[in-house]
């Protein structure tokens, strides 16, 4: 099986602690997969105000250290809360992209420099944030808009002129959490060229939050044409709750045989799996 996550937070975790991708003990632990499996994997550096630029491109070359091992699998890399660093200035962009940075996100739940999070859910980019944009534009760091207001979601989706992307969020129609998309924030996201990945953190999932919840956000957003913009973006090791028999990157491959079962044939799974994200990731390689 091969299957693209574009969201986990094991490197933070794994940063402290000296350890490696495989045999970590966190949930995206790459000796949890089969021997034939195939991970694309974004591991997300999230930054909550406590990391400088210092501390930014320590854990950068550590995770270029420690992927230098990686069989099996390829390792990206993007920041979650870019404004959130203390000392963030425009010029940063240049900087990480060139430790091979892919994806950006300008902040996580709250209001920051750079524009507003879901969690006042009123404010849009700033003066800042807008160049800001237009640098990641330049750099070909794609825009990852989970954790943003909706405001600031449609800005940059307007604002931007590469495809944007949600790493990490689900439908709000079917789980009514500010977290989620809204259908018109999808249906932008989409009109980008972007993905969205699917999120397997309970309190986002809904329902009873088991692969049937699960497939029911996969389902919505199809239902919106967005066939070629639904992908996967776990949260693993940044949550502190599991979606039933999806605790782990060993066990995903329960939602594709869930799928199959379905009725869903092997290429539309691809796409969610693997097809979709790596599309995106080419066009700005």
């Amino acid at each position: 099986m091969k299957y693209f996550d574009c969201h986990c937070d094991t490197l933070v975790k794994m940063y402290p602690s000296g350890k490696d991708f495989y045999k970590n003990g966190f949930d995206c632990d790459l000796s949890l997969l089969n021997s034939e499996d195939e991970a694309h994997v974004v591991y997300a550096v999230f930054n909550d105000g406590s990391y400088s630029r210092r501390d930014m491109l320590a854990i950068f070359e550590y995770f270029k250290e420690k992927s230098m091992s990686i069989k099996n699998a390829k390792a990206y890399l993007s920041v979650e809360g870019l404004g959130n660093q203390p000392d963030f200035c425009i010029d940063d962009i240049k900087l990480y992209s060139s430790y091979g940075i892919r994806m950006a996100s300008l902040c996580w739940n709250d209001d920051n420099a750079l524009c507003g999070g879901i969690g006042n859910n009123s404010s849009g980019l700033t003066a800042l944030g807008k160049r800001v944009v237009k640098e990641l534009e330049k750099y070909s760091v794609i825009p990852d808009v989970s954790h943003a207001s909706d405001r600031t979601c449609r800005e940059i989706v307007e604002l931007s002129g590469i495809s944007v992307c949600a790493s990490h969020s689900n439908s709000r129609s079917i789980c009514n959490h500010p977290r989620n998309l809204s259908d018109s924030e999808f249906k932008l996201i989409a009109e980008s060229g972007g993905v969205v990945g699917i999120n397997l953190y309970p309190d986002f999932v809904g329902k009873s939050a088991d692969i049937e919840s699960v497939i029911l956000h996969i389902e919505h957003f199809l239902s919106l044409n967005g066939e070629n913009n639904i992908g996967l973006g776990t949260d693993f090791d940044g949550i502190d709750k599991k979606t039933a028999e999806l605790e782990n990157c060993g066990m995903i491959y329960k939602l594709k045989d869930k799928l199959l079962a379905k009725g869903y044939n092997e290429s539309f799974i691809n796409k969610i799996f693997f097809e979709n994200f790596i599309e995106l990731f080419k066009k700005y390689e």
